[in-house]
């Protein structure tokens, strides 16, 4: 037997096997039937019984894809989840590799922030427009699961490797360059420290609030906060067999059956919740999470799927021209360019649009976003305010717009310079003030004046020497001058020092500065 047919069979091994596992035990009768076949042809193309091994084994190929076709029109909620997290399913590195002519792989900052379940790379696309090429960048940024692989971490981001993300989508955004955002995470690794998951999962929603270059996010398995971390897009497209959640189908059934630590939720009601969670691609494009399926092969994607690569590349290069066009202001040239990109036998490869945008254009597409993603926000919670608080509150809302505009748009931006610019104008006016009333204060100073007299008034109050000037403020005890120490009569407790007359009784006010103890005074001292 070849090497060719033992390579075949190796990987119609490898789809039973993976046939099972999604399966979890069920549609046993179509395993027991594959794993027969299968047997059966290996241990004839051992013996050399097999006249044409060749077309035997394409016929038990097809009985292969006729039972995945079979059986994709039972495929659970679960199993999707089952699907997305088996090692045969793609992951980062095969788009980078299938989908895009080129990428160079980048890396973090320093030690800290490499994360080997964040990859960030720059990839290349090549288009073409009759017999010219354009080559157009693009930053991707994705959850890395590596088939497996344990030092990936199964794809759970650690706040570090969100951070490296964020900071290389602002590198994006300097570029003027798209981001393509691949998300197949469970959720982000729980870290309690500062910055915690959850603090480095709002900064990036709120930075990629901001960017000004278009993002499209590409969805096979978004568990919880993590896939908002990358997720925040102009356009959101999900693979059919993928799922989309709050919480995985465990955690919501250890809540719904208030699990214990150390006991499991039955399969049963791991399934249902599964179910009423409402997570698979329809439903996330019923509700309006996602804007697009991306339909995948019959029990979901796999490496070898090379067809499968091709429909990703032009969905997501059909993505990226439907947002970029999306900011023209002409609407006429809009509507023909986006009727031209939706029709699925075009071959976007052969269309060249331009992914660079206008100052303008950069503004209309994140405001597009943000009111996209607020628009979201608000059918997620019943408003329960009286209809005229929500008037007045709505009527505030247009009436401050212009403010916040001005606030955020434009001064935020300028801030420095228009600091800068006000200081000047100071010093202009300081200026002109000084050389504007320079003829009064001359004049002024040839008058005579009081501020002399003051001064002197001021100076010789303060003279502590100047006995009648205090006694007009302030009762001095007549003992200040005797000039000789005096003993307190705690001395012999305390160990009080000896006390210079002027000091206890002017400065002192008659107190022992160690023990406190009081020398009698004089009773206009008390009044």
């Amino acid at each position: 037997m070849d090497n060719t047919i033992e390579k075949r069979i190796q990987s119609l091994r490898d789809r039973l096997t993976y046939m099972q596992d999604i399966f979890a035990g069920k549609h046993k009768d179509s395993a027991d039937l594959l794993e027969e076949r299968l047997s059966a042809f290996a241990e004839r193309a051992r013996s050399g019984s097999l006249n044409d091994p060749h077309a035997e084994l394409s016929t038990v190929e097809d009985l292969f894809a006729y039972v995945e076709r079979r059986l994709e029109s039972g495929v659970t909620p679960m199993d999707r989840v089952r699907i997305v997290r088996h090692p045969q399913r793609i992951c980062l590195r095969d788009i980078l590799e299938n989908v895009y002519d080129n990428f160079t792989e980048v890396g973090g900052q320093d030690e800290h922030s490499l994360d080997p379940s964040m990859i960030i790379a720059r990839a290349v696309i090549t288009r073409r427009r009759g017999k010219k090429s354009y080559t157009q960048s693009v930053m991707v940024i994705g959850q890395e699961k590596g088939h497996g692989a344990e030092f990936r971490n199964g794809g759970s981001v650690k706040p570090w490797g969100n951070a490296k993300a964020l900071q290389y989508m602002r590198v994006a955004e300097t570029e003027g360059i798209p981001i393509h955002a691949y998300i197949f995470t469970p959720g982000s690794f729980p870290l309690e420290d500062y910055p915690g998951a959850a603090q480095q999962i709002a900064r990036n929603i709120y930075g990629m609030a901001g960017l000004r270059v278009p993002i499209v996010a590409v969805i096979s398995e978004g568990g919880s906060g993590g896939a908002e971390a990358i997720g925040l897009a102009d356009k959101r497209l999900m693979l059919s067999h993928g799922y989309y959640s709050v919480i995985s189908p465990e955690g919501a059934a250890a809540i719904e059956g208030r699990i214990k630590a150390g006991q499991r939720a039955t399969p049963e009601l791991i399934e249902h919740c599964a179910e009423n969670l409402h997570i698979t691609a329809q439903d996330n494009l019923r509700f309006g999470y996602i804007d697009h399926i991306v339909q995948e092969p019959p029990l979901g994607a796999r490496p070898w799927h090379f067809d499968f690569f091709r429909h990703l590349r032009q969905e997501v290069i059909r993505a990226t021209d439907e947002v970029v066009i999306s900011t023209r202001r002409l609407p006429v040239f809009r509507g023909l360019a986006l009727s031209r990109h939706r029709n699925p036998e075009a071959n976007l490869d052969e269309l060249h649009i331009r992914w660079g945008l206008s100052a303008a254009a950069k503004s209309r597409l994140r405001e597009r976003r943000q009111q996209k993603f607020l628009r979201l926000s608000r059918q997620a919670a019943r408003d329960r305010r009286p209809f005229l608080t929500k008037t007045a509150a709505a009527f505030w809302d247009w009436l401050s717009k212009p403010w916040v505009s001005f606030k955020y748009d434009f001064y935020r931006k300028h801030q420095r310079q228009i600091r800068g610019f006000m200081e000047e104008m100071d010093n202009e006016w300081e200026m002109f003030k000084t050389r504007l009333f320079a003829p009064w204060r001359k004049l002024t100073r040839t008058l005579p004046s009081r501020t002399e007299n003051k001064v002197r008034e001021l100076t010789a109050l303060s003279a502590w020497s100047d006995d009648s000037r205090r006694r007009k403020w302030n009762y001095l005890s007549p003992r200040y001058k005797i000039d000789r120490t005096l003993t307190c009569p705690n001395s012999a407790s305390y160990g009080c020092l000896d006390l210079w007359g002027p000091d206890l009784f002017a400065e002192f006010a008659g107190v022992c500065s160690h023990c406190g103890y009081h020398f009698p005074m004089e009773p206009e001292w008390y009044v």
